[in-house]
Parts: C-alpha cells; structure tokens; sequence
C-alpha cells in the first residue's frame, strides 16, 4: 500500500473510531436508533448500499434492522434461507468475509446470492452471543468494490461487532435482572401456594389505593354545589333494589367468587330507645324547622344494617358516605367490641378496585381456614 493511501486508511480510521463512540454514547436515544446509526456509518465508512444487522434462527436468515436504498425492497422481519445469503459463508467461516468482486470469482460466481440478488461486492462478520452464533453485521452492494478490502476495513467492521455483541449481552443481563426482579417482587407480594396477595401485598395495594383518592379538598369542590347529603343512584340486578351501583358490583363479585353472604340480612339495634327529660332547644336533625324546645320526649333507637354479613365477615360498601355514617360506623365497632360477637372481620371498600381485594381477602381467609381444619 502506497504511503497516500495508508495515510487515507489511517484518517478513515481514526473517523470511525470517533463516529464509533458517538453512536455508543447516545444511550438515551434507544437501542435501534443507536444500530441504525452504526449501519449508517459503515455505509459511509466502506462506500456500499446495503447495511444489514441479521438474526440467524436455524437455517433462517432474518433481517433485524437495515439501512438500504429506497429502490432496494427489504425490511425488519424479512426472512431468507441462510445457505442462498452470503452470511452463510460468514457464519461457515466462523470469520470476517471480505469479496470485492463477486461476479469474477470463480466460487463465488454461482453461489445462490449472486444469482438471486447480483450483490457485486460485500464485507461480514459473524455476531457472537455467549458464545453461540447470533447473527451478521454485513455491508454489500450490486456495484463491484472499487479496490481490495484491506485489513483496516476488516478491523471497522469487527470494531463494530464488537460493540453490538458488547451491547446485546448488556441488554440481554438487563432482561434477565428485570424478571429476576418481577419474580422475587412477586414472592415478596403473593402466596407462593395461592398466587393470592399476602399480607405485605394487600397493605401495598390498599395503600396505593388511598393515595388515589381525591383530596379532601377536591371533594369540597367537587360536591360543593350540592347542599345537603350525597345520595348514591339506585339500581336493581337480580330482583334486589341495590342503594348504589358500587352495592351492585360487590353482590357481582361476590357471587362470581361463589361467597356467601346475605344482602342488609341482618340488623344491629347499636342504641336503645330512651326518654330525654330536659329541654332542648333545636332544629330538626337535618337542619330545617324552627329552633324550638324539641326535648322532653323519647329519642328513637339507632339501628345500622350492613350491606352484606358472611361467615366471619360484614362488608360496607361507602363510594359516598352521609355525614352520619362514620359516627355510626364507629358505634358499631363498639357494639361489636363489647357485646363479644363471634369474630367478625370489617371491609368498608370504597371502589371497584377495593371490592376486588375484599374477595382474594375473603377467599384467602377461607383457603387458610380450611387448610387448618384438615
């Protein structure tokens, strides 16, 4: 090689070592972006056509990513039978391949490739994955190579392989850390046995599911125009009169779980009636009326019936409570607490999403249960 053109080779080097590190460093603009850009830059390196990063699968060729002509009909997915491609010589090789004028050679010449495409020219290096064939980084073009690839060509594109075999392993460790981590989650969350959420997973999930509400004071807004309290729309499903449509999805849900539970079965007198002996002067309990003596009369017993009592259980379904629930919800527990009740467990879900956890609750309670009893 002449002095001129060692010194060219040495200069084109020199480009793609710096164009090399740019493409590599451009992490953030994705792993195909950063292929389509080496391709690109060993078309310009060699002064071919065609750039391609194949997959072998088999004695399938496939076509992963590739920069070509417009005239030129290829594309990712397209698939070709390795032995009619000049990639099989490569990966028979097991080596770089270099042919700068394949119409001339006397092998060559009839090889499949040269029959079906007319590729003239074309230079390829076998990508290597843990040590088992992967695929192809070749560039080619129908116009034979203007002079003899030399061994500096041979080290750009292995220069290049290096770099996609470098970033596959990395990705493909990435992948494999990724469903290392889902899975230990996974076991951290659920039971291993029931693929029901444990005790850790429940709390996540429910407390995930509180950060979701809307402020307290987006529901000052929200209701605002609204005086006096929330009412739920009625609905009806299965000849029960449903107080909302959030009673109706838990009745669904229960049911498609095969629960048992009875819909406002049961009713719990939380205070006796008594008799007031003083005055008292007030409005109504709603706030309307005249303020007048309202004492000196018997005050009515406060009564509570849950939405649904199963085994073991009492649900409370509350997308929008009045503002004398919680007083009574809290009364409840009390009645609970003192009148020493056969164990009940409290839900009072508030949304689909929460009616769904009060059933794998419930079924996980039974599963538990039954498996102490045998």
């Amino acid at each position: 090689m002449s002095t001129t053109c060692l010194n060219q080779a040495n200069t084109s080097s020199e480009q793609v070592i710096r164009r090399l590190y740019q493409v590599t460093n451009a992490h953030n603009q994705g792993f195909e972006a950063q292929i389509l850009a080496l391709l690109q830059m060993g078309l310009e390196r060699f002064n071919l056509d065609i750039a391609i990063l194949s997959r072998i699968q088999g004695n399938d060729y496939v076509v992963q990513y590739c920069v070509t002509p417009e005239a030129v009909e290829l594309k990712a997915g397209d698939r070709f039978t390795l032995d009619t491609t000049y990639c099989g010589i490569t990966c028979e090789a097991q080596a770089p391949v270099a042919l700068e004028y394949i119409g001339k050679h006397d092998m060559y010449a009839r090889h499949p490739a040269y029959k079906a495409f007319g590729l003239e020219s074309y230079i390829g290096m076998p990508i290597r994955l843990n040590g088992e064939l992967y695929g192809t980084l070749n560039f080619s073009s129908p116009a034979p190579y203007p002079r003899h690839f030399q061994e500096i060509d041979i080290d750009a594109v292995q220069l290049m392989a290096s770099w996609i075999e470098v970033e596959l392993i990395r990705r493909q460790q990435e992948e494999q850390l990724n469903k290392l981590n889902q899975k230990l989650k996974r076991l951290a969350n659920y039971d291993s046995l029931t693929e029901i959420p444990n005790r850790r997973g429940m709390y996540k999930k429910l407390k995930k599911s509180m950060r979701h509400r809307a402020p307290r004071s987006n529901m000052k807004k929200k209701y605002s125009r609204k005086k006096g309290p929330v009412s739920a729309k009625k609905v009806s499903y299965d000849g029960i009169n449903f107080a909302s449509g959030l009673e109706k999805y838990m009745y669904m849900a229960l049911r498609k779980a095969k629960i048992a539970a009875l819909y406002e079965g049961e009713t719990f007198e939380l205070q006796q009636a008594f008799d007031f002996p003083f005055e008292s002067y007030e409005r109504t309990g709603n706030g309307k009326g005249e303020f007048i003596n309202r004492g000196n009369k018997k005050i009515l017993n406060i009564k509570y019936t849950p939405d649904f009592v199963g085994k073991h259980f009492i649900i409370e379904t509350k997308g929008r409570a009045n503002e004398s629930f919680p007083m009574r919800w809290k009364l409840f527990k009390k009645y609970i607490a003192e009148n020493k009740l056969e164990p009940f467990t409290l839900y009072k879900p508030q949304n689909q999403k929460e009616c769904d956890m009060v059933v794998e609750l419930i079924l996980e309670r039974q599963k538990k249960t039954l498996g102490s009893n045998t």
